[in-house]
């Protein structure tokens, strides 16, 4: 019976300590793969390695611990939350579906490159973003302006001097169509300019507790298993090990069982 018992309480423990354990590399996992995100994104635009950033960085450490250039973390140093890498020659490639894997990313500024690709449909995934200038670079494309306008945290978007592509569908309507280019890249690009900030920084956007602090519910909630566990494997072994004494106390003598019976329930 006592062997049993013993059972339980360990089961229980080993099932607390898995609970714990899988909550911490959750934790690390969203961490590890974001970092990953920024890594990738890093060696898209950064081809020649001018930064010397993807290559330093090792792969399952977190970037916030090291002074990245150009890119600032959250107070917590989890999360990325700016990117801001103007005027360094970088000619590679934006790869906006790694950029949007950065859940807690703000400010994007790649102005001043010669940066290759599209602003593919993948930027609606960047949900917290309130300030991208990609200003001065050779993107080319198409606007992805219904994307664009899903970003309701977007306060200042700036894509000027790129060579986006637009539809001319005859010769004699060029000078048209060159006029509705120009609208088209001023309407995008002036977007909510009042609201831009001063400083150059955007203002964080108004988010949950629970956005802000998410990273953190897993190692509470492991925890409070823990103590939970610790707590009621303290209540069952103080009461074997009572049980344990009376058993004794009846086999040495049967009055010395009675009087501790009722003094148990005395006590209670």
């Amino acid at each position: 019976m006592l062997s049993r018992r013993c059972f339980n309480l360990l089961l229980r423990g080993l099932i607390c300590i898995g609970v714990f354990s899988f909550s911490i590399a959750v934790c690390m996992g969203d961490e590890s793969s974001e970092f990953e995100a920024l890594r990738q994104f890093i060696r898209a635009v950064d081809p020649q390695h001018v930064l010397s950033i993807g290559n330093n960085v090792p792969m399952r450490r977190n970037p916030c611990m090291h002074k990245l250039k150009g890119v600032k973390c959250n107070s917590q140093g989890t999360s990325v939350t700016e990117i801001r890498l103007e005027n360094l020659n970088l000619r590679g490639i934006l790869d906006v579906d790694s950029l949007c894997k950065l859940p807690n990313l703000q400010y994007v500024s790649l102005a001043r490159n010669q940066i290759r690709g599209t602003i593919s449909n993948s930027i609606v995934h960047c949900t917290r973003l309130t300030y991208l200038n990609l200003r001065s670079n050779v993107l080319s494309g198409k606007i992805p302006k219904k994307a664009l306008s899903k970003l309701k945290d977007l306060r200042r978007l700036d894509i000027s001097d790129n060579p986006f592509y637009y539809h001319q569908p005859t010769r004699l309507q060029r000078n048209d169509a060159l006029k509705n280019q120009e609208k088209a890249v001023e309407s995008v690009t002036i977007m909510a300019a009042s609201d831009s900030p001063t400083s150059g920084h955007p203002n964080p956007p108004g988010n949950s507790w629970y956005k802000r602090y998410k990273f953190m519910i897993p190692l509470v909630v492991g925890i409070g298993f823990f103590l939970l566990f610790t707590y009621f494997a303290g209540r069952k072994a103080a009461k074997l090990a009572a049980d344990r004494e009376i058993l004794k106390s009846l086999r040495d003598s049967p009055d010395k069982f009675l009087f501790l019976r009722f003094k148990r329930k005395r006590s209670q």
